[in-house]
């Protein structure tokens, strides 16, 4: 099957908010105050669900909001959105890479493999390499319990590391302005709304948004199908184009989105992280999932998990896309919830246990359970 590659670029035009399992709602802690913080990250459903969106409204099978033609629409973007368990079928949409960060130099930057500290005295970062006692305990060497393991993005060459929060005090400081984050939090005070728009007791809280430095955007790479066939006998190249304006996320968040042909696959992006002596290791470039059954095919890990959830809809069932319900099958449902492996946790081994431990088509192909397999020197 011929496909098209395509590098996406969503630029935020002012603040952005990215939803997670404290937004979903539910039993536990409605009416109460509480503070809401946006997720640094899009989710990789909520990227196919963007797609799926922009392919209905480009090739005109969503009108009013409305899906016209239900049998070309399930042909286009699949009968249903991404579900746990089901295979991946999404009609012209046959892989989504990881989101990462790219800036308007062509310069691209990924979740750095959890191994990096903050040396206070040198003003730089420092890689901690992996290694065992005579014990067998395994230590990362020159390790620093004060300084932690944060949350950073690298740079292809490795030569280039960025926390992912700005800090105004480092940005007055010489000597960390090129460490500084690109992630920039702006609060303000939110009132929680039921769906059917009216205000809920006890509802006021504090809600984080994100906005970018100036000069980045999120980035993936799409592959399309270059070619659908509607039941009609209607053959079609799908349309896939930039737009000025594109409603993503929490909050109607809006950003522009640039779509540009590639040759290039996601993994020539990606930067050759630092090898160990002893062991392979493998450095998520996302979330991944492992079934709670599936045997740990690694020696040693330093890991950080995220909880999930993704919404629900079928393209001939849902009618009411503003309403969430367990109860209603023509409103969108939310799945249960999974714990994933946060993207830079890293994993030591042997390689090729390594890869088969993440290996699952549906979230691979969705974004998720994508490595960089770093062989040992």
């Amino acid at each position: 099957m011929a496909k098209t590659k395509y590098l996406v670029k969503l630029t935020p035009h002012s603040t952005f908010f990215f939803g997670g399992e404290s937004t979903f709602g539910g039993k536990d802690g409605t009416g109460a105050n509480y503070l809401v913080k946006s997720n640094y990250w899009p989710q990789q459903t909520g990227i196919l669900g963007l797609i799926r969106h922009q392919l209905l409204i480009q090739n005109k099978l969503l009108t009013d909001n409305k899906i016209n033609n239900k049998e070309s629409a399930a042909q286009l973007i699949g009968e249903e959105s991404f579900k746990v368990g089901n295979t991946f079928k999404f009609g012209a949409i046959q892989s989504i890479s990881p989101v990462y960060i790219a800036s308007d130099k062509e310069d691209y930057l990924f979740p750095a493999n959890k191994q990096y500290q903050w040396d206070e005295q040198s003003k730089r970062f420092v890689h901690r390499h992996y290694e065992q006692k005579y014990d067998d305990n395994a230590y990362l060497a020159g390790y620093n319990a004060k300084e932690g393991l944060p949350d950073l993005l690298l740079s292809q060459d490795l030569q280039t590391i960025r926390f992912y929060d700005f800090d105004e005090d480092k940005a007055q400081d010489e000597q960390q302005k090129k460490s500084n984050g690109i992630f920039i939090a702006q609060e303000q005070v939110g009132i929680k709304k039921n769906y059917q728009g009216n205000t809920e007791d006890n509802a006021f809280y504090v809600q984080t948004f994100y906005k970018l430095q100036k000069g980045y955007a999120f980035a993936f790479v799409v592959e399309l199908s270059n070619e659908i066939e509607y039941s009609s006998g209607e053959k079609i190249k799908p349309e896939f184009e930039s737009r000025d304006m594109v409603i993503f996320g929490g909050e109607k968040s809006a950003f522009n989105m640039e779509v540009k042909e590639v040759e290039k696959d996601y993994d020539e992006f990606v930067p050759n992280y630092k090898a160990e002596k002893k062991y392979d290791k493998a450095v998520l470039l996302s979330d991944a999932y492992i079934a709670a059954d599936i045997d740990k095919k690694w020696d040693f890990a330093i890991v950080e998990s995220v909880d999930f959830r993704c919404l629900h809809t079928h393209v001939q069932r849902t009618v009411h896309y503003a309403q969430l319900s367990e109860k209603n099958p023509k409103a969108i449902t939310k799945s249960q919830k999974f714990n994933l492996y946060k993207k830079g946790s890293v994993f030591f081994g042997e390689g090729v246990e390594l890869k088969q431990a993440f290996e699952n088509p549906l979230f691979e192909k969705v974004g998720y359970n994508k490595i960089k397999l770093i062989h040992k020197k």
